[in-house]
C-alpha cells in the first residue's frame, strides 16, 4: 500500500519496531514519492488536496521519535518509568510513589471553579490525568499552561481546537495520587514546568 501510494508510512504512534519493516516502509514511501503517485499526487487523483501529508508526516516523525526515546529508556532499564497506557495497571498501583510517566497530552480544560486545569490523555479506558493547581491564577500556573499550549497539546484547550502540530508526548514526573480519594483516577499534580520534559530521565 505504501509503495503504491495508497498510504504514507503512518508513524504517529511510533515506528514499526519489528525488523526489517521500518526500513522497508521508509524506502517504499520514498519510491512512491519519487514516482509522485497516490497520496503524493492528490491534485490529479482527487482534484484537490484532501490532507496535507507533508505537514502530517513531519508531525508524525516528531511523535515517533518521542516514542522511540521511551522504548530506548525502557530497554536501558530506567526505573520508575511508565507508559500511561501500556503500563496503566502498574501506574495505578503506584500511589504515593514518585514516578515519571510517558504520556500523550491531548487536551486541557478548566475545572468548574475556573482556577485549576485538568490535562487529559485522550483515553477513557486508561484515565490518567495531570492536575495543574491555580493554573490561571499564578505566574507559574500560567507558564505551565503556555508550555502545554505552545509545545504539547494537540486537541482542545480552553474551548479552542488546536490545528497545528505539537509534540503531543511528554515525560511528566511527580507523585502519583488518586482523585477523588481512594477510588479515583491516578493523576500527578504539576506545579512547575520542570516536571514536564521532552526526554526521559537518565538511568
Amino acid at each position: 500500500m505504501i509503495r503504491q501510494g495508497y498510504s504514507p508510512y503512518f508513524t504517529k504512534y511510533g515506528y514499526a519496531h519489528f525488523e526489517p519493516y521500518h526500513d522497508r516502509y521508509i524506502e517504499a514511501e520514498r519510491q512512491a514519492q519519487a514516482d509522485h503517485i497516490g497520496v503524493w499526487d492528490q491534485l490529479d487523483v482527487n482534484g484537490k488536496e484532501m490532507r496535507n501529508y507533508d505537514t502530517l508526516c513531519s508531525w508524525w516523525a516528531l511523535r515517533a521519535e518521542m516514542v522511540e526515546s521511551f522504548r530506548r529508556a525502557k530497554a536501558a532499564g530506567v526505573e520508575d518509568l511508565y507508559d500511561s497506557r501500556l503500563d496503566y495497571t502498574e501506574l495505578a498501583d503506584s500511589i504515593g510513589e514518585h514516578v515519571t510517566v510517558f504520556t500523550e497530552l491531548r487536551a486541557y480544560r478548566r475545572t468548574r471553579g475556573g482556577d485549576h486545569a485538568i490535562v487529559t490523555i485522550g483515553s477513557q479506558s486508561q484515565p490518567f490525568k495531570l492536575f495543574v493547581p491555580r493554573a490561571f491564577e499564578t505566574p507559574e500556573g500560567q507558564r505551565i499552561i503556555s508550555l502545554l499550549s505552545d509545545r504539547f497539546v494537540t486537541g482542545e484547550y480552553d474551548g479552542r481546537t488546536v490545528g497545528r502540530p505539537r509534540r503531543s508526548y511528554a515525560y511528566v514526573s511527580g507523585e502519583i495520587k488518586r482523585y477523588p480519594e481512594a477510588d479515583g483516577d491516578p493523576e500527578i499534580a504539576v506545579t512547575s514546568i520542570d516536571q514536564i520534559a521532552d526526554q526521559p530521565p537518565s538511568r
